[in-house]
């Protein structure tokens, strides 16, 4: 066979996209455009950020939703959400990754709602303790919607001293909207979305708005009266070798409605 010569070998460039948008000129797989192209966005081939046991792996969720900025954050950060499903020529395989660790505190600091959030703890939605040191794991499970897209499934167990609580969300890629969105809960009905920026010193930030209910294939905006908003700063501790993160979920009557904030250790997928 004749080898290939140079002129006819296809161009990196010419390969089809299949991780990044069209106004990006770095994709998320950090394949760059030739020198004075307009081509802006085009991968050289499947995006091969996170780790899996198929080897190559498509764009995780937050890599799609920070862009070009993804490369800001702490190299850690960055190990941390590649987190990826399998390809989808490998069946789409789910990824895991565990960790765990302590909150210094986590619950709702205002005694009047904790009853409410009793009802949605049954949910795996929220949860109404309020306590100093508590005891947790996380498993994220990075899998493809049925759409192809990526999608992360965040489980939470905190152990309180007179019970355990779960707490799950699901953060999938919306191409129709062109941004992340958050499900609270194990039925994924309150949905959110989801906006995801770099921090100074290149901690990961994500804030989640616009609370609405699922009823089959339409959402309704809740009232401003039950609207919160979460914001969340995760960040690597280079002196005490962990992951820091704190969050608050802010209500406009109320104020801080629930928190949690501490540290863990975290094993991703070799």
């Amino acid at each position: 066979m004749r080898p290939r010569s140079a002129s006819s070998a296809p161009k990196w460039w010419t390969l089809p996209r299949t991780s990044c948008r069209p106004s990006w000129p770095i994709c998320t797989s950090g394949s760059k455009p030739p020198a004075g192209s307009s081509r802006h966005g085009i991968c050289q081939g499947k995006a091969r950020h996170g780790s899996g046991s198929g080897g190559e792996t498509v764009a995780s969720v937050y890599q799609l939703a920070l862009g070009p900025d993804f490369r800001l954050l702490q190299p850690e950060l960055q190990q941390y959400f590649s987190l990826s499903p399998a390809a989808q020529n490998d069946g789409g395989a789910t990824v895991s990754g565990v960790g765990s660790g302590t909150f210094d505190v986590a619950g709702c600091p205002i005694p009047v709602l904790r009853p409410f959030l009793t009802l949605a703890s049954s949910d795996n939605a929220l949860f109404p303790e309020y306590q100093h040191q508590v005891p947790f794991t996380i498993e994220n499970r990075a899998s493809l919607a049925a759409g192809g897209h990526p999608q992360l499934t965040a489980v939470r167990t905190l152990h309180f001293e007179n019970r355990t609580r779960i707490m799950e969300d699901r953060t999938s890629w919306d191409d129709a909207l062109g941004t992340a969105v958050g499900a609270l809960g194990r039925s994924g009905r309150l949905l959110t979305d989801v906006t995801c920026s770099v921090g100074g010193g290149g901690s990961m930030r994500i804030v989640s708005r616009r609370s609405r209910l699922a009823t089959g294939r339409r959402s309704v905006r809740l009232p401003l009266l039950f609207d919160a908003a979460a914001f969340t700063e995760q960040w690597w501790d280079d002196y005490d070798q962990r992951f820091r993160i704190r969050t608050k979920v802010i209500q406009r009557q109320f104020g801080t409605v629930l928190e949690y904030d501490g540290s863990f250790t975290y094993s991703a997928p070799a």
